[in-house]
């Protein structure tokens, strides 16, 4: 199942997450109720009890979560999200190229309007880039994060001197990369990343389709993050 592949995947989109800060699917879920609430998010429900949010990582479709989702679902409501542009959720439009703070916004509206009691957030790589953002901006909508394969500022693990200044002409670089790129070239690259990163052969023709069906636009708009798009307020305590 690709939960057991998730923790191999920590460069995940190492370079792809450069550009965040620091930048069919798989086997359907059983019955999902969908609630596509917002357009920057959709949503699937499963199960009965204690409330779950999972969130997937940059080009990646819910289905990531399926051997997980199996297991949780037996004990809790479970809640798989989505994003507009990525895998099988059609983008929308997207003037200011934002992805990340835009998707916290989305999904904590979704628990108000859902009147979900403090969940559990469990997100893998930009998904877990958002959990961390939605836990700083909204601790009274959560409970507890489950951080897999995601860090504040990635980028300092590469450079441990970098701000958010000198990681922006990089990630300038990679977007611009990114949107450039030819159908096949983007191909290539979706599969040659996939082949490095994920183990487990039988899952990966699932994550490279997810990653070649997302919209290249949003991929590439997960980028450095500006002072009015901030992860936490500059005061958050290390």
């Amino acid at each position: 199942m690709y939960t057991a592949t998730i923790r191999t995947m920590i460069g995940g989109t190492f370079f792809l997450m450069l550009a965040l800060v620091s930048t069919s699917t798989a086997q359907s879920l059983p019955t999902p109720a969908e609630h596509p609430n917002s357009q920057r998010i959709s949503v699937q429900t499963q199960g009965s009890g204690t409330d779950v949010i999972l969130i997937p990582g940059l080009a990646s479709s819910r289905d990531v979560w399926t051997g997980l989702a199996a297991d949780l679902r037996k004990n809790h409501r479970i809640h798989l999200v989505e994003l507009a542009g990525f895998a099988s959720t059609p983008a929308i439009s997207n003037p200011d190229g934002k992805v990340i703070a835009p998707a916290v916004d989305a999904i904590a509206e979704y628990i108000r309007t859902r009147h979900l009691k403090a969940p559990v957030i469990i997100g893998h790589s930009l998904g877990g880039e958002i959990a961390l953002m939605l836990g700083a901006r909204h601790p009274d909508l959560v409970s507890r994060l489950m951080i897999v394969d995601a860090l504040p500022f990635y980028t300092l693990m590469i450079d441990p001197t970098a701000t958010r200044e000198t990681a922006a002409q990089p990630a300038t670089r990679m977007r611009d990369w990114l949107l450039s790129q030819s159908p096949e070239q983007r191909a290539e690259f979706q599969t040659t990343s996939i082949a490095r990163l994920v183990k487990t052969d039988a899952v990966r023709p699932a994550l490279v389709a997810a990653g070649i069906n997302s919209d290249p636009k949003n991929r590439g708009g997960c980028r450095v993050r500006t002072d009015d798009d901030r992860f936490a307020p500059r005061t958050w305590p290390h």
